[in-house]
């Protein structure tokens, strides 16, 4: 785990005041670094999961990064969240390079999307926006 960011873009559920941002507490001390953009991923929503997956695309997501103080200790709590333990997982840990609202970018750790066969089921929409919400 060493070679990996400290970063991890969330887009979702983790992001601050949404509904699993307790896991990214769990997940141990973090700083939230602030807003940023992730192009080329188009955004879903699942139901009734109520939750959203990214995968390559078209468009633009908007998320936040959090960097956490202790990587080691983060990444599984965060793994296991996002279902990569499960067979078949639910994402995948990618590297990728976010942007910042003032041009600068950072590599992140985020989680792509890659259940193909949900994909194909009911409950997926599109969320053109690239920005998830939760009521």
């Amino acid at each position: 785990m060493k070679d990996l960011p400290a970063c991890v873009f969330v887009y979702g559920t983790l992001k601050p005041g949404h509904r699993n941002y307790a896991v990214a507490l769990k997940a141990g001390p973090h700083d939230v670094v602030g807003p940023a953009l992730l192009s080329g991923f188009t955004m879903f929503g699942l139901t009734p999961e109520f939750y959203p997956g990214i995968t390559e695309g078209e468009g633009t997501i908007a998320g936040v990064v959090l960097k956490y103080h202790d990587m080691d200790t983060a990444l599984p709590i965060l793994d296991e969240l996002e279902e990569l333990h499960l067979d078949p997982p639910g994402y995948r840990r990618d590297v990728l390079t976010v942007q910042f609202e003032d041009g600068s970018t950072q590599d992140c750790i985020v989680y792509i999307y890659i259940r193909q066969a949900r994909m194909q089921q009911e409950g997926i929409y599109p969320i053109h926006s690239g920005v998830w919400q939760e009521d």
